[in-house]
């Protein structure tokens, strides 16, 4: 069992500690206020799409500079 601010989670194997599996993890989010962070709302919809590609492009933000500079200047991890 391991833990990293509010989250909470089973090793699943042996030696692949939390460090490890985190990687670049903790300072990309170092900016966040994450114990401060609470759910203001949960929306659930089904896209004909696949997963994997709807993971990938709300992850992918090469975009967001030229497109979004307003969201750029909200969030951390593009400041």
């Amino acid at each position: 069992m391991w833990s990293y601010h509010s989250w909470t989670a089973e090793a699943l194997a042996k030696g692949h500690g939390l460090t490890a599996q985190l990687g670049a993890v903790p300072e990309r989010l170092r900016r966040y206020p994450l114990r401060a962070l609470r759910v203001a709302r949960r929306l659930v919809y089904e896209v004909p799409a696949n997963w994997k590609v709807m993971l990938e492009n709300y992850h992918e933000c090469c975009h967001c500079g030229p497109v979004h500079p307003e969201l750029c200047r909200l969030v951390p991890a593009f400041k």
